[in-house]
């Protein structure tokens, strides 16, 4: 019962925030990406915490199916080598997919938004928390970091963070890339 939102792409380069003091560990080029398995529902997220700080919010997922990774949301973050973070806190709520078709008729749309403006008041705030710095092994944040101070001319390592809801909870895994489709290694959970 919500209004059609088109999928969103973002590309932030400088996001000050994120990583702010939250780890000794530098790091070259962080990517985060934000996507959504869950059948028939669309995310909306509330609120996005890292470490205690209050950083970007990402929107409004739309489901992608399958193991489409770069789907959803995607910003670029820690330009300047700053570290992971401990832990990422995310607040959403889960509305259905598609929804409602917005009226085209003045009084019917009036109805219309006061049923979504009281499913907004009714819907439970969905939260987690997920481990982020624990879960990428040291060696690669090493890798970023010597790469970042003395560049390799082809190696243009990227690492990537990737936050996948599925009906049972946020999956996380990363992934070390070299330009844009070089994979070098990953981990984490599985994504299926």
């Amino acid at each position: 019962m919500k209004i059609k939102i088109s999928s969103m792409v973002f590309y932030i380069f400088f996001i000050s925030i994120f990583f702010l003091g939250t780890s000794t560990v530098q790091a070259n080029g962080i990517v985060i990406n934000f996507s959504n398995s869950v059948p028939n529902k669309e995310i909306e997220i509330k609120g996005v915490f890292s470490d205690g700080n209050v950083i970007p919010n990402p929107g409004t997922l739309l489901p992608s199916p399958g193991k489409i990774v770069n789907s959803g949301a995607t910003m670029g973050a820690a330009p300047d080598g700053r570290g992971l973070p401990e832990w990422v806190e995310f607040r959403w709520k889960e509305w259905f997919y598609p929804g409602e078709e917005y009226p085209k008729e003045f009084e019917a749309r009036k109805i219309w938004k006061k049923n979504i403006q009281e499913m907004s008041r009714t819907l439970p705030i969905k939260s987690e928390r997920i481990v982020v710095r624990n879960r990428v092994p040291v060696y690669v944040i090493e890798k970023l970091s010597r790469a970042r101070l003395t560049p390799v001319e082809g190696e243009d390592l990227s690492l990537w963070l990737n936050f996948r809801w599925y009906p049972d909870g946020i999956r996380f895994y990363w992934k070390l890339k070299s330009g844009c489709c070089d994979l070098k290694e990953e981990g984490g959970d599985v994504i299926d």
